[in-house]
């Protein structure tokens, strides 16, 4: 399983942590936004858990943003967490390995929440 704390009621991780019951319980999260809709199941979906799915695939020429649905994607994100953390539910991020879509979507958080530039939202995450 791999973890990360973001910020309070904002994680990252891969499919092991999102499908870890122990884990969703301690943490209190019960809202997730699965960054690989196709290669991996929403499993908790039909046990009450709320998913925003986004279908980004793990390889180097693939467009998270693509120009025409930049601003719904992100909209969408920063949306799903903020009114998640609004009523006290907790967050993960989560694809297959638990790394570069997770980071960039938290990055791209952490830039629309706060308007921070890219380096600033970078030096956040690793001193978390």
């Amino acid at each position: 399983m791999c973890a990360a704390k973001i910020k309070d009621g904002l994680f990252i991780g891969d499919l092991d942590t999102s499908q870890d019951v122990e884990f969703l319980e301690l943490n209190k999260i019960s809202n997730l936004i699965n960054l690989a809709g196709k290669e991996s199941p929403n499993v908790w979906a039909s046990h009450g858990l709320v998913y925003l799915t986004l279908n980004w695939e793990d390889r180097p020429d693939f467009v998270l943003f693509p120009d025409r649905e930049k601003n719904d994607i992100l909209d969408d994100l920063c949306d799903f967490i903020d009114v998640s953390l609004f009523h006290g539910i907790s967050v993960l991020l989560f694809s297959v390995k638990g790394s570069c879509r997770c980071v960039v979507a938290a990055i791209s958080y952490l830039m629309c929440k706060y308007c921070w530039g890219v380096d600033k939202s970078i030096e956040y995450i690793r001193s978390n």
